[in-house]
């Protein structure tokens, strides 16, 4: 049987009835529907003396509350006062070490910082000599290429002494460019112009040399 069935047969059952949501809770009974209750009557002279206990008690309990926060504040400050106290010690123990520690490492590194000093000037004074003598190897080189210039300026060809240069080109004398060279680079040979018989000679054999070379017409078989 299906839930909506076994409802449909209950409500069927109950009829006009209601039931009750939560059936844990009894209803009242109906003989004690309209009974009311009375409130207690109240004795006056207990109630003089609960009113002094509840007086007395609140009293008690504010002056104990109060001693206590007294007694708690008066040790925070006394504590406090304490820590502070060993703060400014600490402090001003703290203030002499360093500056104790200070004057120490001053004195020590004295000596330290006067050889670092040295160490850097001398380096300083070396690297100066050395730029000073390079310095001064670029002016002699300077000096020498002017000095070689001044003396080369009668040996320059100028618009006014083209024609002279070209004469002494034109008459100069021959000149052997064959070097012969030995094993130690020196020069032996060809450094020195040719005599006009060394020519007249290098000429001839030129020309022996040319003939013998020319073939011989009438030894040519046809």
């Amino acid at each position: 049987m299906s839930k909506l069935s076994n409802f449909v047969k209950t409500m069927a059952e109950l009829g006009h009835r209601r039931t009750r949501k939560n059936p844990r809770i009894q209803p009242r009974a109906k003989t004690k529907r309209f009974n009311v209750r009375q409130p207690t009557p109240i004795d006056p002279c207990e109630d003089q003396m609960l009113q002094k206990w509840w007086s007395d008690y609140r009293l008690q309990y504010s002056a104990t509350t109060s001693l206590l926060q007294f007694d708690l504040h008066s040790k925070e400050a006394a504590e406090t006062a304490t820590e502070r106290r060993d703060d400014e010690g600490e402090r001003k123990r703290r203030l002499l070490l360093n500056k104790a520690w200070n004057n120490d490492t001053h004195v020590q590194s004295i000596s330290h910082l006067k050889t670092i000093l040295s160490d850097l000037t001398e380096a300083k004074q070396k690297r100066f000599l050395s730029l000073r003598e390079a310095e001064k190897e670029k002016l002699d080189s300077v000096e020498l290429r002017i000095s070689a210039l001044v003396t080369a300026i009668p040996h320059m060809i100028t618009r006014e002494n083209i024609d002279q240069k070209l004469e002494e080109l034109f008459n100069s004398g021959v000149v052997d460019y064959n070097f012969v060279v030995d094993s130690r680079g020196n020069i032996t040979y060809g450094s020195e112009r040719l005599h006009k018989s060394e020519q007249s000679e290098a000429h001839e054999q030129g020309t022996t040399s040319k003939e013998a070379a020319k073939p011989d017409i009438t030894s040519v078989r046809v």
